[in-house]
């Protein structure tokens, strides 16, 4: 025997095992819903023609759901492409919300943006040519676009958003898929 196990031997010596019977047991009762309903008489009030709530706004979700497998896999087919190469922010903003309104009135689902990189603007070519590996992920529009989808203006419409696959243009482009439309 080791040091330790003598030490730990010997501080233990006259602990005694707890019995079984000494577990404390929890004052609660185990309620059934049928026994429930039965001793409390409880009607359902039905009232004629009533239509569930309609959801605002704010209620929607983004979802993510085997449709975003799906898009990376590439089994859905794109409806709508929309490059946003080239446009300021508030141009490509304005196009979003446009091209997605009027693909929800059209029924089109699946639409990919393609907003690029941000990698080769005029403003960042020096600072590009300065360092040997480039910071990729810092566009303007490819940021922003997860933001306007994401808005309450547009969860009516969006379903969900997932990044595109690299035959769809990869890191810089989005797939945005749409709710469907409500007769």
């Amino acid at each position: 025997m080791t040091s330790e196990e003598d030490i730990f031997l010997e501080k233990m010596k006259g602990v005694v095992r707890l019995k079984d019977n000494n577990k404390i047991k929890k004052n609660t009762k185990k309620t059934n819903l049928k026994n429930i309903l039965k001793n409390k008489k409880i009607t359902k009030t039905i009232k004629p023609n009533n239509k569930e709530p309609v959801l605002n706004k704010k209620e929607y979700t983004q979802q993510k759901t085997n449709i975003n497998k799906a898009l990376k896999r590439g089994d859905i087919i794109i409806d709508k492409r929309v490059d946003l190469h080239g446009r300021s922010v508030q141009e490509a903003e304005q196009t979003f919300y446009n091209i997605i309104i009027d693909s929800y009135k059209k029924n089109l689902r699946c639409i990919l943006f393609i907003t690029g990189k941000g990698l080769h603007n005029k403003e960042n070519d020096k600072e590009l040519s300065e360092i040997k590996t480039p910071k990729l992920f810092y566009g303007k529009i490819k940021a922003a676009v997860n933001d306007w989808a994401a808005s309450p203006k547009m969860s009516k419409y969006i379903l969900t958003t997932e990044r595109a696959n690299p035959q769809n243009g990869g890191d810089g482009a989005v797939f945005i898929y749409l709710r469907k439309q409500k007769p």
